[in-house]
């Protein structure tokens, strides 16, 4: 009798939990931080005027929709160069943003955590081929950028500190041979040396 006592009270207490736990998770939708890439996933959902859930937004003219510089150019489908798929939670992009040419080559992607750009950001040539890396740590520039000619071959390697550039900024010719080298300090350019 002593156990039955003790375990239907601890049944219930579990029982409770379990539902409290999904009663809760019901809430919180939870998205995957790798972002998507079938257009038809986005539902575009405003939820108390923010943006929520996976979005497809496009744009006339290539950049970051989250930027809210007022930059952005966006458009309707039909004149659009560029699509971008973002997910958002209450307005703020989360995981992997991706943007591809209307033609579906993917043009860049953008890692967010915290709504803030985090990690090696990529833009791509209409061709497919790697144009650049950006790294971020929270919406600031820090590491070395790399710029790259169509050909693979590396064009620049640009040394960042919070946005400013700080250090040697290599130039390399179309068959990646290092042609010059300018130091900089604080973002203010100093000696250069061309080989």
């Amino acid at each position: 009798m002593k156990l039955k006592t003790i375990i239907v009270p601890a049944l219930l207490i579990i029982s409770v939990s379990v539902v409290a736990q999904k009663a809760h998770h019901a809430k919180h939708i939870a998205y995957s931080d790798s972002g998507f890439t079938n257009k038809a996933e986005a539902k575009n959902k405003m939820v108390k005027g923010l943006k929520e859930g996976k979005w497809i937004e496009y744009l006339s003219d290539a950049g970051d929709p989250a930027d809210t510089s007022g930059i952005m150019d966006f458009t309707v489908e039909a004149s659009a160069m560029y699509y971008s798929l973002t997910i958002y939670k209450a307005d703020v992009p989360y995981g992997v943003q991706r943007d591809f040419y209307v033609n579906g080559t993917p043009e860049a992607t953008y890692y967010y955590m915290d709504g803030k750009l985090n990690g090696i950001n990529k833009e791509y040539y209409r061709s497919g081929q790697l144009q650049a890396e950006y790294p971020f740590k929270d919406d600031f520039e820090n590491g070395e950028e790399k710029e790259y000619y169509e050909n693979g071959k590396l064009k620049t390697k640009t040394p960042y500190i919070n946005d400013t550039i700080n250090g040697v900024v290599e130039q390399y010719n179309t068959d990646g041979i290092l042609k010059k080298e300018t130091l900089y300090y604080k973002g203010k350019e100093g000696i250069s040396k061309s080989h």
